[in-house]
Parts: C-alpha cells; sequence; structure tokens
C-alpha cells in the first residue's frame, strides 16, 4: 500500500521541479514509476480484498447476470464508438512528421528550381473591400523559422492584434506574439483538487454518516482505503479540467472564423505559415500595415474579410 502511494502520490510531486519536466531520462523513470504504481493500485484493489474476507459483497458467491455482460459490452461499443468518431472527425497528424517532412521539402526543393508560384515575389493584394467589413491583413510565409522571425518584427513595430497560423507548433512564438502565459495550470490544478475533495467526501459521506458499517473492527474514516478512489477522481477531473479547459479559452468548437475566407488558408494545417494582422489594433492603418507587410518578403498578402 505505502509503496503504492510512493509511486503514484509521492514521486509525481517532482515534476513541480523544472529539471525534471525538461529532462528526457528523468520522465521516462518517472513514468516507470507511475506505472508500477498503477500495477500496485490494482493488486491492492483486488488481491487484498480478496484476501481479506471483509467486504459484504465478498461473502457470497458471484455469477454475473444478463445486465452485467451487457453493462460490460455496452461500454466497450461505447469506448469504440467514440475512439472511431474521434479519428473521423479529428483525423492524427504526427506533428514530427510534419516538421520533417517540410524541412526535406524544403531543402531539396530549394537549389536549382525555376521560378513558381512558391518562389515567385509576393502577390500584389487584391482589390480593396469595404472599411466595415475588413477583418484584417494576412501575410503568407513559406516556413516556420520566416513566421517567427516576422512575428517579433511586427510586434517590434507595435502591432498588438496579431494571430499566428502554422501546421505543428512552434515553442517561442506566442512569446513573440506577446501572448501571457496560458492560465490552463492552474485550471488544471483547480479541477484535481475539486476532483480529490469531492473523492474523499463521498466515501466519507457514505461510511460515516449515511451506511456505517463496522468491516473488520476497522474505524469508519478508514482512510487509507480512501485514497485510491481519492486518486482516481483526482486524475479524472484534472483530465477533465485540461480539457474543457483547453476547447473554452481556444473558443472552440468554431465552426466559422473570418480567416477561413483567406485564400490558400487550408494550407494552413500543411505547409504554409500565416501572420494576421486585425484591424482592431490600434497601430492598423490599411495602406501602412500592408506596406509593413509586403516589406516581410512574405509568399503574399490577402485582405481578410469577416
Amino acid at each position: 500500500y505505502w509503496a503504492l502511494i510512493l509511486c503514484n502520490v509521492l514521486l509525481p510531486q517532482l515534476l513541480w521541479l523544472k529539471w525534471v519536466r525538461t529532462s528526457v531520462p528523468a520522465l521516462f523513470v518517472l513514468a516507470l514509476v507511475v506505472n508500477v504504481g498503477m500495477w500496485l493500485e490494482r493488486f491492492v484493489i483486488i488481491v487484498v480484498s480478496l484476501h481479506r474476507d471483509y467486504l459484504p459483497s465478498s461473502w457470497g458467491g458471484y455469477v454475473p447476470t444478463g445486465w452485467d455482460w451487457g453493462v460490460l459490452l455496452g461500454s466497450i461499443g461505447l469506448f469504440l464508438t467514440l475512439i472511431f468518431l474521434f479519428v473521423r472527425v479529428l483525423p492524427m497528424i504526427s506533428i514530427f512528421e510534419m516538421r520533417h517532412l517540410l524541412a526535406e521539402t524544403h531543402r531539396h526543393g530549394g537549389a536549382g528550381s525555376q521560378p513558381t508560384a512558391e518562389t515567385a515575389p509576393p502577390a500584389p493584394p487584391r482589390p480593396a473591400v469595404e472599411a466595415g467589413s475588413l477583418y484584417g491583413l494576412m501575410a503568407e510565409f513559406a516556413s516556420g523559422e520566416e513566421l517567427l522571425a516576422q512575428a517579433r518584427r511586427a510586434y517590434a513595430a507595435g502591432y498588438r492584434k496579431l494571430a499566428a497560423y502554422s501546421p505543428y507548433p512552434i515553442e517561442e512564438l506566442p512569446a513573440a506574439l506577446g501572448l501571457r502565459p496560458s492560465r490552463l495550470p492552474w485550471l488544471v490544478l483547480l479541477g484535481g483538487i475539486a476532483g480529490g475533495v469531492a473523492g474523499f467526501g463521498m466515501q466519507y459521506y457514505a461510511s460515516v454518516i449515511d451506511y456505517p458499517l463496522n468491516i473488520g473492527g476497522r474505524p469508519l474514516n478508514s482512510w487509507p482505503a480512501f485514497v485510491i478512489v481519492t486518486f482516481e477522481l483526482t486524475i479524472l477531473a484534472a483530465a477533465g479540467a485540461a480539457v474543457l479547459g483547453m476547447l473554452l479559452r481556444n473558443g472552440l468548437p468554431q465552426p466559422y472564423h473570418a480567416v477561413f475566407n483567406a485564400p490558400g488558408f487550408e494550407r494552413a494545417s500543411q505547409d504554409r505559415f500565416f501572420l494576421c494582422v486585425e484591424a482592431a489594433d490600434p497601430a492598423f492603418d490599411a495602406r501602412k500595415t500592408q506596406s509593413f507587410l509586403m516589406s516581410l518578403n512574405p509568399v503574399s498578402v490577402v485582405e481578410v474579410e469577416k
């Protein structure tokens, strides 16, 4: 039991240290320790419960009924259905492969190639749209390095309403755009605390207040027996807070956004990188901002309608 607490509760606290979070060997060893702790958790739940025959549910023989089999098969079917829907709606893309393929494409296709639409000078912007229907101006770049460098230049030029779009994460890009650190970790922490308190409180209420039962002479508030469920609900609530918080903070799902109107923007999930200056930016001026973006040597600059 105490080995379970050590592996699943105490040692993971090392993740508060930055050198542990940024060290691959340390994370690998810690992951192995957590796996051992999860196995010990199942051992405590099953083997110890069967060995100490104090639970009322083990006073008689158990034979699964049709309802039991139905719940089991139904849960498996629901899980597979959700997995298939996830893969169908949100196809899995390997970020490593995306980075590697883009790098190889630029390396082999750049030298000695004839001028094409990909390497031609920036295309002139489309005819101007009405001021009231203008969302902003968007510049297209061919590599993540260009996007990062030009985002820094745009921020240094005084623009604050900036948005960047890339087929894979660029670590330095949020800081280049002037975005503040995410509050999502705090939301995950609060979700984990709430889940842990709810798990322990549920067991305390059931065992001490609502239905006290003397099992093997142990105290009613036998907190070591409550740790496993408390731990599970902590992880469940923290993971749920992470997913919901990520969706809400990013404004997802978002069926429509103005940048969807930009020509070629579908390549933002393939091999193109975009920097958008919104018209709501205090420093935005249609002509000056257009000239500034053209000076960044992009593939193209287009107006984005609302």
